[in-house]
């Protein structure tokens, strides 16, 4: 008995079709700073109870973990990016830790592992733009919720990461950025 070609080619173009389907469904349904942002303006924290507004933040935290590190810049509150910088002031200083404690952990493994991976030119040149940033912002006034118990808790957990999951060589080129932190968080305090 000869097999019906007619039959397993349409067996065939069927599966690649669920496939080729559920592949497309998945990639739209994946966040991007885009979705973040048009989920941040359908879903104000104004006027919420506390348990919504955990819960909100909790959602953002989820879609931001889920972006890769080049997309996590986009979405990080600055003055060029009104509606993360609106909602992040709308933030209380609990709130704020909240948030910091569900993204700094996934976003420094993320920054680690793409420190570790650039070439030793790259990674000393981004070094220096890290140093000069520090240098230039060394004056800036601390946020008045700025609490230091909660920045030096991610700080500690950053620098414990990155000791124990840098490479070596990434280790030693950043020597002179963790002095530079140093410094600046000394005269801070």
């Amino acid at each position: 008995m000869r097999p019906n070609w007619l039959k397993i080619i349409l067996i065939l173009a069927v599966v690649w079709a669920v496939v080729g389907g559920s592949i497309y469904w998945l990639k739209s349904r994946r966040p991007t700073p885009e979705r973040i942002m048009a989920f941040l303006d359908s879903n104000p924290l104004e006027g919420k109870s506390e348990a919504d507004r955990l819960k909100l933040i909790d959602d953002i935290a989820k879609q931001v973990n889920s972006l890769d590190a080049e997309q996590r810049q986009k979405v990080r509150p600055t003055k060029k990016n009104e509606k993360l910088e609106l909602f992040w002031k709308q933030l209380s200083a609990a709130e704020k830790a909240h948030y910091f404690s569900l993204v700094v952990p996934k976003g420094m493994k993320q920054m680690i592992e793409s420190f570790n991976q650039m070439e030793p030119a790259r990674r000393k040149r981004e070094v220096e733009k890290a140093i000069k940033n520090l240098r230039e912002h060394a004056e800036d006034e601390m946020p008045e919720d700025f609490d230091p118990a909660v920045a030096e808790k991610f700080v500690n957990e950053g620098l414990k990461a990155f000791y124990s999951d840098a490479t070596i060589e990434a280790k030693m080129d950043a020597v002179p950025l963790l002095e530079e932190m140093e410094k600046s968080l000394r005269w801070r305090r």
